[in-house]
């Protein structure tokens, strides 16, 4: 019942619209965006700390709390979904999860290789290589072959 909960509460936090910029609040908190993309275990001693009318802090702070609940509980499988699900969520924070989220999804991938679940971790990796071909120069054809391994 908690994690059903717990995602309504995410689901809902991620709706509202504050009007303040998450980068903004997170500067507020002495957070560093590139520290939303720690592994779990440092991600869940983040203080998020947040205020009444903080919605975007309450989706981060719902995030921390249910991830320390599936690690506690050794879900590890949920783990790594609500981990992946959350990386969506902080695509709000383009510079940062353009930097930070491929590194961790690599290093996830390499965690996961072999397990069947490792194809959703495949699957975000592949939009962030989608969403990089997208932003080259088009006239840029030798980059674009290095980017997609000879297939344009």
């Amino acid at each position: 019942m908690y994690d059903f909960l717990a995602r309504r509460a995410i689901e809902f936090f991620g709706q509202v619209d504050t009007g303040e910029d998450l980068s903004y609040t997170l500067a507020k908190r002495n957070i560093t965006q590139e520290s939303l993309f720690s592994p779990v275990e440092d991600f869940v001693k983040l203080p998020f700390n947040p205020e009444l009318r903080e919605y975007n802090l309450w989706a981060l702070e719902s995030y921390r709390k249910l991830l320390g609940s599936l690690k506690q509980r050794s879900m590890d499988e949920s783990l790594l979904l609500t981990e992946l699900e959350m990386f969506d969520y902080l695509r709000k924070l383009s510079s940062a999860h353009t930097s930070a989220a491929r590194p961790v999804l690599e290093n996830l991938l390499e965690k996961w290789e072999g397990n069947d679940i490792s194809v959703e971790v495949i699957d975000k990796l592949s939009q962030l290589y989608q969403q990089e071909i997208d932003l080259m120069d088009p006239a840029d054809s030798i980059q674009a072959k290095e980017k997609t391994g000879g297939a344009v």
